[in-house]
């Protein structure tokens, strides 16, 4: 987190020690034990054969940490101890809170993803294709009436041409009184 290496729950990290560039005592004035009746303190070990005469011998260097990262792994201890209080904290008052069965998983089954992704496409297929087939209808519907109102202008418009036509044809015939005709 923010160029800082995670913290693992339940991991404390162990504090590099600065080691000291000079020697704490003086080498040359230290004095040669004496030995004590033949006795010598400490632990014996048998030597061990790792001395190589074909190779040359090489120096050992032991690496000074520097005291930045010092600082940054004791800031890294100190944030992965108060992670883990925090985390007992928080676990002492779900105990206490839920008892113990806080930790135990939950005991509703998981909601089945697959089939309610399914349930929605398929809803939406349903949804779209409803509405092509209302516009289609409403389409058709519409160049309809256009078709019926252009017929019913055409029939109006030759229904008065042929009035007009008729009128101007028509001669008034002769009217015959039946009862004054004495034929």
């Amino acid at each position: 987190m923010y160029g800082q290496p995670q913290l693992i729950p339940g991991v404390v990290r162990k504090a590099s020690v600065a080691l000291p560039t000079t020697p704490s005592c003086n080498v040359n004035n230290a004095k040669a034990p004496t030995p004590h009746h033949g006795l010598i303190h400490g632990s014996i070990k048998p030597a061990t054969s790792t001395v190589s005469f074909l190779q040359k011998p090489t120096t050992a260097s032991v690496p000074v940490p520097s005291p930045e990262t010092t600082t940054n792994t004791d800031q890294l201890t100190n944030q992965a101890v108060d992670e883990i209080l925090r985390e007992t904290r928080l676990g002492k008052l779900r105990a206490d809170e839920y008892g113990s069965t806080a930790w135990r998983p939950c005991p509703l089954r998981k909601t089945n993803k697959r089939f309610l992704n399914r349930t929605l496409l398929s809803m939406v297929n349903h949804n779209n294709r409803v509405k092509q087939k209302t516009s289609h209808r409403s389409r058709l519907k519409l160049t309809e009436l256009v078709r019926k109102g252009s017929e019913d202008r055409q029939k109006k418009e030759s229904k008065t041409s042929k009035a007009n036509t008729n009128k101007e044809t028509d001669k008034p015939f002769p009217v015959i009184n039946l009862i004054d005709d004495s034929d």
